[in-house]
């Protein structure tokens, strides 16, 4: 059964006055099948739009099939294609893939009776077809048949396509009619000009705020029937604030950095975290897992604590072998509030357990796993700049639990 409402974007204006509030896609909708997405070089936009897809992937029936068209040749891509029932198709090969998912839909149209969703997703589209006119104009043409096709057709039969591009050219939208089939389209960064803004949004481009300056993971969202929203990318706007932790841990140390603590529901928080790291879970075969009270708070700097709770799942993950199991529970009493991070992974050898929060500290045990030694350390750090301790049990073989311990005597 496929969800009807699927949390995509933050809403930057609801963001700025205090309040976390999503802006949703609807696959269900007749109007929202398509989807294009724009911005400059840098903007984030392949990024995001990787951890879009993640999320979509999850929420979407398993029969869901993805096309995969990398014409930028993006990392990004290579990731998705990992997915179950996905199609990864090399710059050389992005002809084919068109030609296939046209056909798929031509198909659906005739004696096919499948309806499973399935979605291409053509990454820097406009620069394919510049490509191919040049090399060979009657492909291009034939090429552009197809994908107009797929636009106007696959929506009657649960076909979906997203377009990536760094220019809303006419290669893309020939005409009103083709772009307003894009039911949402986003742009991420800053408009290079007036034209682009009107190329992407038609006229609504006039109720772009003034004062709107783009930026990483920060753009302008058109869904249909929702109107023009300023929105944000929760992780990339997570990891633009995190990209300098070596800096960060300096600045710490220095007490250049105070703790903005405010109210915070836990229950979110560690969704937060969750989010974050599920999508690599089910790929490696492993369970994350959320236990507690959902209306219990805590005071605390959320993105600091959200980081924090993060590297030591990002650990148990490291640690922890397909079938593995992570749960995190947390739990009030009267003075101490307490988050419980824990595996069933290979454990800690007893002589690292002294030494696991030293900076860059790699124990001979796992140089088979990816990391520097930065995670915990920081993470001790930001709970001690909480007023809190962190402790760590582990038995060899069988697992590990990280215990965060918040004191709650005042305030403050």
């Amino acid at each position: 059964m496929m969800i009807s409402k699927i949390p995509i974007f933050l809403d930057a204006e609801a963001l700025q006055s205090g309040k976390r509030e999503s802006i949703y896609w609807e696959p269900t909708s007749s109007m929202q099948h398509h989807c294009l997405v724009g911005g400059n070089s840098g903007s984030g936009k392949s990024t995001h739009l990787m951890l879009y897809l993640a999320k979509v992937h999850k929420y979407m029936p398993p029969s869901t099939r993805l096309y995969l068209l990398d014409f930028k040749s993006s990392d990004d891509f290579k990731y998705l294609s990992k997915f179950s029932n996905s199609r990864y198709y090399t710059r050389e090969k992005c002809v084919s893939g068109l030609q296939l998912f046209s056909q798929e839909i031509e198909s659906r149209f005739q004696d096919n009776s499948d309806r499973s969703p399935v979605l291409m997703v053509f990454d820097e589209y406009p620069s394919f077809v510049s490509y191919t006119s040049v090399t060979d104009k009657k492909l291009a043409a034939q090429c552009q048949m197809w994908m107009m096709n797929a636009l106007f057709m696959s929506r009657q039969v649960g076909g979906y396509c997203w377009l990536i591009t760094q220019r809303p050219d006419q290669s893309i939208m020939p005409s009103g009619g083709a772009r307003d089939q894009f039911g949402v389209r986003i742009w991420w960064g800053r408009f290079s000009s007036t034209d682009a803004a009107q190329m992407m949004f038609g006229d609504m481009y006039k109720q772009i705020p003034e004062t709107f300056s783009g930026g990483v993971g920060h753009g302008m969202a058109y869904i249909d029937s929702k109107g023009l929203f300023e929105v944000i990318a929760p992780r990339i706007r997570r990891m633009e604030a995190v990209a300098c932790t070596l800096l960060k841990l300096a600045r710490l140390d220095a007490g250049m950095i105070q703790m903005q603590k405010v109210p915070e529901n836990i229950d979110t928080l560690m969704q937060d975290v969750l989010e974050r790291f599920e999508v690599r879970a089910e790929q490696e075969g492993k369970v994350i897992t959320l236990s507690g009270n959902r209306d219990v708070s805590l005071s605390c700097d959320a993105l600091w604590i959200s980081e924090a709770v993060g590297n030591i799942v990002k650990n148990a993950l490291d640690h922890t072998g397909s079938g593995g199991r992570i749960n995190i529970s947390w739990e009030q009493g009267a003075i101490i509030t307490k988050i419980v991070i824990e595996d069933n992974g290979t454990g800690i050898c007893p002589e690292d357990l002294y030494n696991i929060f030293k900076r860059f500290y790699r124990s001979r045990f796992s140089q088979d796993t990816q990391g520097i030694g930065l995670g915990l350390s920081l993470a001790k750090a930001v709970v001690e700049l909480h007023g809190g301790t962190i402790s760590v049990a582990s038995r060899l073989h069988t697992g590990t639990a990280f215990t965060l311990s918040f004191f709650h005597l005042t305030n403050e």
